[in-house]
């Protein structure tokens, strides 16, 4: 339900400094917020059962989710500014006069997932993976593939973050996360305890290609750094690297492409090969 709402004539405002700040990791982890922004994302927030605290439209925006906002259990504040106004918040040709601030949701341990997931086990784990813009598309491939989870490295961006959350087109709202402050513990943790295959997306000498893999077991794929792949010391604790098979002269795919491919493929094997 909408608790207040207040006509703002700066975005200076100490009230709305959640949506001005929260652009790093430190600020929204501190918080325990997020900020959810664009048409599409917001109203897919709307839908789920998150606690939404507040938001920010320009009038035309909130009335066309007035009913929305009214609806929900919880007491949401409204603020409402001019175009001229909410454009000084960096990004306004992204956010298009529409953000929500909500708390972050339940975050997962490995245990959780694994005793609510159907077998097999299919998870995306992302060391040294810097880029929210990244981090974001991956969520957005693990929910169009059906990832049971995503673990979050200790070296890479959050999932959380607002880019991040834009990126994901609000999928990330569906794939639990998993935080690690150990990347290599937790996929031993797999290993040991879920029988699970750890299969890391780098070129070695030792490499399989992905259409020879068995992706029908418990698996977990590691998604590595932009430039420089997945670490030496995850790589080490991993069973097998695999590989993407490609034409002469390129050697590479952007980390969400990647992702995409080896995904379907999983798909693929777990859905429709006899």
């Amino acid at each position: 339900m909408i608790k207040d709402i207040r006509l703002i004539n700066s975005v200076e405002s100490r009230e709305l400094s959640i949506f001005r700040t929260l652009k790093q990791q430190v600020y929204h982890r501190r918080a325990g917020l997020f900020v959810a922004e664009g048409h599409f994302v917001v109203e897919r927030l709307l839908h789920t059962t998150f606690r939404i605290c507040s938001v920010l439209f320009t009038k035309k925006w909130f009335e066309c989710f007035r009913d929305a906002l009214e609806v929900r259990p919880e007491e949401i504040n409204v603020f409402i500014g001019e175009k001229a106004e909410l454009s000084k918040i960096t990004g306004y040709e992204l956010h298009q006069f529409i953000m929500a601030c909500a708390e972050i949701p339940q975050i997962y341990s490995i245990d959780q997932v694994a005793q609510f997931s159907v077998r097999p086990l299919l998870l995306m784990a992302v060391d040294g993976l810097t880029s929210s813009d990244n981090v974001g598309l991956v969520v957005r491939n693990c929910a169009a593939f059906g990832v049971d989870a995503l673990i979050v490295g200790e070296t890479s961006a959050d999932p959380w973050l607002r880019r991040a959350v834009r990126k994901s087109m609000g999928t990330v709202f569906k794939v639990p996360v998993i935080y690690t402050d150990s990347l290599v513990n937790s996929l031993q943790l797999l290993q040991r305890e879920y029988d699970c295959d750890v299969l890391s997306a780098q070129i070695t000498g030792e490499s399989s290609v992905i259409y020879d893999v068995n992706f029908k077991k418990n698996c977990c794929i590691v998604m590595g750094n932009e430039g420089y792949g997945v670490s030496a010391e995850v790589l080490n604790v991993c069973s097998k690297a695999i590989y993407i098979p490609m034409a002469d002269g390129v050697d590479s795919l952007n980390v969400s492409s990647a992702a995409s491919v080896i995904l379907s493929e999983a798909l693929r094997q777990r859905k429709w090969s006899l």
